[in-house]
């Protein structure tokens, strides 16, 4: 790493008591930004998940067990929904790469072919977020920017875990659909998996009031 360069306007003594002159001053090189493979295989070497959007480095912190739980019973209902079909749902330690960012979905599905080596997940078709208190304005702000830019996606999902509330963004030609759902009784339809998911199923054994 370059040490610590203090540049300093000498006056030779000859000068002392005039004007003071004028000393170029050294260019210092500067560092190139790593790129999103350099800061990729970074992270993967790191004991701790970050994401990386916005141009800014986040550390993953631990959520709370509803939100676990609301994550577990998405992807559970997601891989009995795709069974024996082209698409998987992933989890957790799961990436999403974008052009400029990447991150970890609470639960993204694809239905492209799968490199079983790569910690990262192909053409997302559907991706879900479960939102908490700290996370919101980021999940739905800076993140969502970053999951438009995704030319696979078709649905967007997030999830909240005070109430049972959904808020869904869905691809619609060269827009995005806005919608809500509230309550046990409603369905989410997937539109781009074919299936539908009740927020009774979503929200079971969480602790999570209508």
């Amino acid at each position: 790493m370059m040490g610590a360069y203090r540049a300093e306007r000498v006056r030779p003594a000859k000068y002392r008591g005039t004007a003071p002159m004028s000393i170029p001053q050294p260019s210092i090189p500067q560092p190139r930004p790593p790129t999103l493979e350099e800061l990729l295989e970074w992270e993967r070497q790191q004991p701790d998940r970050y994401e990386y959007v916005g141009g800014i480095l986040r550390a993953m912190v631990g959520g709370s067990l509803a939100h676990n739980t609301i994550a577990l019973n998405i992807a559970s209902s997601l891989r009995a929904r795709l069974r024996d079909g082209p698409c998987r749902a992933f989890m957790e330690n799961a990436k999403v790469a974008t052009a400029e960012a990447f991150t970890y979905p609470d639960v993204v599905v694809t239905c492209s072919s799968i490199d079983w080596r790569s910690d990262v997940v192909p053409e997302p078709l559907l991706i879900f977020e479960v939102l908490s208190r700290s996370t919101q304005d980021y999940d739905q702000g800076s993140k969502w920017l970053a999951y438009q830019t995704i030319p696979s996606l078709l649905q967007f999902v997030l999830v909240s875990q005070d109430t049972q509330f959904v808020v869904t963004y869905t691809r619609d030609s060269a827009a995005w659909r806005y919608g809500t759902l509230r309550g046990p009784q409603a369905e989410l339809a997937l539109a781009s998996i074919g299936a539908r998911l009740p927020l009774a199923d979503i929200y079971e054994d969480s602790g999570i009031a209508s």
